[in-house]
C-alpha cells in the first residue's frame, strides 16, 4: 500500500513501510503522526477491491469503480477520519440478550454488515459525525444504507441511524461547558444560554422504510452497473454530490488539484 507523506517530507507516495521507518527513525516526526498510531492505520485497512458492498453501491459508483481498479495513496492524515469511525465501531459492545452486532448480509453479488439487529427485528445503523445538526435529519446515503440492510436481512422491523458526534455534547459558545436538560430544554447550565440545534452528543434519527420492490430494484441495478464495470474496465458515470471534496480521485467535479488516478 502507497501513500502520501502529510507533510511533504517525499515529494512522491510511498510504501507504508517507509513511512513506518520515517517515523521510527524521526521519533517524533513533523507529522505528529507516531510508529502506533501509523501502524494501527495501516493495518485498519481492507482489501476490497475483488468486493462488492453495500457501501459501493449507495455512493458514487465511479468512485467505487476507481477505489477497486486504481487506488489512489491518500495522505496520511486523510486516513483518520476513516479511522476513528471504524474505532468507534470497533469498541461497542459486540452483542447482549437484546441485540446482535455486524451481522453479515449480503446476496451472491453483494455484502454488507447490519451494524445492529434487535431482538424484535429493528435495526439500527451506527453513524459517527462532527458538530452535527439535528435539524440536518439523516445524512447522505444512510437512510438508503439501512435500507438494504433490512432488505437482505429479510427482516420486518424498524430502522434507525445512531448518530455519535466525535466533537462530543453541545457547548455554550461562552462558558465553553456541555449543555444541560434543565426546564426540558438544552441549555448551558452556568449562564442559561440554549444553543440552536443543541444535542448530548448522541442522536437517533428513525428512517423511513423504503418499498421493497423498490429497494430491490436498486440493489440489483447498482450491483450490476458496478459489476459490469469491474468486468469490462469500463468505468461507470460519475455521480456528483458533496462527496466530491473528498474524494481522491481526479475526474470532471474533481476539487483537489492533487488528485491523481495513479495510472
Amino acid at each position: 500500500m502507497k501513500v502520501r507523506c502529510s507533510v511533504g517530507l517525499y515529494p512522491d507516495p510511498i510504501e507504508a513501510e517507509d513511512c513506518l521507518k520515517c517515523s521510527l527513525d524521526l521519533v517524533m516526526p513533523p507529522c505528529g503522526y507516531g510508529y502506533r498510531l501509523l501502524a494501527t492505520l495501516f493495518a485498519s485497512e481492507n482489501d476490497r477491491s475483488n468486493e462488492i458492498h453495500v457501501t459501493d453501491i449507495t455512493g458514487c459508483l465511479l468512485k467505487a469503480y476507481l477505489d477497486k481498479r486504481f487506488p489512489t495513496p491518500e495522505f496520511v492524515h486523510h486516513k483518520l477520519v476513516r479511522w476513528l469511525g471504524t474505532a468507534v465501531h470497533d469498541g461497542l459492545l459486540r452483542t447482549d440478550e437484546h441485540f446482535q452486532a455486524e451481522v453479515p448480509v449480503g446476496n451472491e453479488f453483494l455484502m454488507g454488515r447490519a451494524d445492529t439487529i434487535y431482538n424484535n427485528n429493528d435495526i439500527e445503523d451506527v453513524k459517527t459525525v462532527r458538530w452535527y445538526k439535528p435539524s440536518n435529519g439523516i445524512y447522505g446515503n444512510h437512510a438508503h444504507q439501512v435500507n438494504i440492510y433490512r432488505h437482505l436481512a429479510r427482516k420486518e422491523g424498524k430502522l434507525r441511524i445512531q448518530y455519535i458526534d466525535l466533537s462530543g455534547p453541545t457547548r455554550c459558545s461562552k462558558c465553553k461547558v456541555p449543555v444541560e436538560m434543565i426546564d426540558c430544554v438544552l441549555q448551558c447550565p452556568r449562564c442559561g444560554y440554549a444553543p440552536r440545534d443543541a444535542h448530548l452528543g448522541a442522536m437517533q434519527v428513525e428512517v423511513l422504510v423504503m418499498d421493497a420492490d423498490e429497494v430491490e430494484d436498486f440493489i440489483r441495478s447498482r450491483t450490476e452497473i458496478l459489476r459490469n464495470a469491474l468486468e469490462s474496465g469500463i468505468p461507470p458515470e460519475a455521480e456528483p454530490d458533496w462527496l466530491c471534496y473528498y474524494c481522491p480521485h481526479a475526474c470532471e467535479y474533481s476539487y483537489n488539484p492533487q488528485n491523481s488516478r495513479g495510472e
